[in-house]
C-alpha cells in the first residue's frame, strides 16, 4: 500500500473505533456518508479519470432523488392532538381488529 492509503485506511479504523460513536446521530450519518463517497470516488479512480466523473454524477444524481423523493409518510408527521400517550396507544391498539 501506499503511503496515502495506509494513512486514509488507518484514520477510518480510528474514526471507526474511536471517534463514530461519541458523536450525534446525524454527524454520525454525515461522516458515513462522506467516507462512502470516499470510497466510490477511490474505487472509480482505480479505473480511470472518466470512471470518477461518472461516480461523483451518479452519486450526486442519487443524493438529490433520495433527498427530494423520498416520502416523509403519515407514521412520521405530527399528531394533531399533541402528544400521544403510551396508555393511548395501548387502547388504540387493543381496539384495532
Amino acid at each position: 500500500m501506499t503511503g496515502r492509503l495506509r494513512g486514509a485506511v488507518r484514520l477510518c479504523a480510528v474514526l471507526v473505533s474511536h471517534g463514530v460513536p461519541r458523536v450525534s446521530p446525524m454527524r454520525r450519518q454525515a461522516l458515513l456518508l462522506l467516507l462512502s463517497l470516499g470510497g466510490v470516488v477511490l474505487g472509480a479512480a482505480l479505473i480511470g479519470r472518466w470512471a470518477v466523473g461518472l461516480a461523483v454524477i451518479a452519486d450526486s444524481v442519487f443524493g438529490c432523488w433520495y433527498a427530494l423523493f423520498r416520502d416523509v409518510g403519515p407514521a412520521q408527521e405530527p399528531s394533531a392532538d399533541g402528544v400521544v400517550t403510551h396508555e393511548a396507544v395501548l387502547a388504540r391498539f387493543r381496539a384495532a381488529p
